[in-house]
């Protein structure tokens, strides 16, 4: 495990690092094949295309799943592709200024 100072993101569900001895620090080893970094305009973007072709709020994390998704298209395109939409805790303020 590598500690990080995290930094002001949108995404405040991703935010920061896996503590130690955290649960999810064995699933991380064992399910997850592919990470992805992202910059904070395409978190915004995710989550206003999810806003504009699906109708639904979803919070900066879930922005992520659909910003990885648009960035890797060429590389998933014929490929089955499940992600996780979730949440609608964004404030008001944060909605108004990435609009």
């Amino acid at each position: 495990i590598v500690k990080i100072n995290p930094k002001p993101t949108i995404s405040d569900g991703t935010a920061g690092g896996v503590e130690e001895r955290s649960i999810t620090f064995d699933y991380c080893q064992n399910f997850v094949d592919h990470t992805i970094l992202l910059t904070e305009k395409e978190i915004e973007e995710g989550l206003i295309h999810v806003l504009e072709k699906e109708r639904v709020l979803v919070e900066g994390a879930a922005g992520t799943s659909v910003a990885a998704l648009i960035k890797m298209q060429d590389q998933l395109k014929g490929k089955k592709v499940g992600i996780i939409l979730c949440g609608k805790n964004i404030s008001v303020d944060v909605l108004k200024r990435i609009l």
